[in-house]
């Protein structure tokens, strides 16, 4: 399932544009967006978010969500059903002059043709105190690699920490924020995501690291 994992230098050939990427009217702290050479890491681009959180104001102020679109046609595309065989990744990771003095609530979520969905789990992303560990585990309870990579993994698609169902005509995924900012706080960086995906389990990613363009 290659054309279901969105990756931003994918060699074969789904041209990931502007046209792809939404910023959705979940909130107004997710900016401008940019396919960019990596920082601080991943395989060779990613998509560059910018944010900006503003405590005080609006609840707008405090969330934000951006979806990227799947290719409309291919190999196994549209996604009718992302059944139970599938899993779901998002490398996701945060970067900025300072740390947020704040938590940062992040949480994936899966578009289809009628509605946007969140997972069940919602995770800090950043929280004061947290484990610095570099390269942990995204949905691990305080755990924030500020400058490092961090993932989303649900194995399976669907569960008790992934969506609430199999997802049906699938069309994006993407994830949300919701910062704990109070009056007076804000944070202003930008989000990294390397790759998204849906996709299936064991025999349906290739082993061969030549053949498949995400290095993971």
């Amino acid at each position: 399932y290659l054309l279901q994992s969105i990756d931003f230098e994918d060699k074969f050939d789904y041209p990931t544009t502007a046209a792809d990427l939404k910023i959705t009217n979940y909130g107004g702290a997710f900016g401008q967006t940019a396919i960019n050479d990596c920082s601080p890491y991943c395989y060779g681009k990613n998509l560059t978010v910018g944010v900006d959180i503003v405590g005080g104001g609006s609840a707008a102020q405090l969330q934000g969500e951006v979806i990227v679109e799947f290719p409309k046609t291919g190999t196994g595309l549209p996604i009718t059903v992302a059944d139970m065989s599938r899993n779901s990744l998002a490398w996701i990771t945060f970067d900025g002059a300072a740390k947020p003095a704040f938590e940062i609530d992040t949480q994936l979520v899966i578009e289809t043709a009628t509605a946007v969905i969140p997972s069940v789990e919602s995770k800090p992303f950043f929280k004061p105190g947290g484990n610095l560990n570099p390269f942990g585990p995204f949905n691990v309870t305080n755990d924030y690699s500020y400058g490092n990579g961090s993932e989303f993994k649900y194995f399976n698609v669907a569960g008790a920490n992934g969506f609430p169902s199999m997802p049906a005509n699938v069309t994006g995924i993407g994830f949300r924020i919701n910062a704990k900012a109070s009056a007076g706080q804000e944070w202003h960086g930008v989000a990294y995501i390397d790759h998204l995906q849906i996709r299936g389990g064991g025999g349906d990613n290739p082993t061969d690291a030549g053949a498949y363009p995400y290095g993971l």
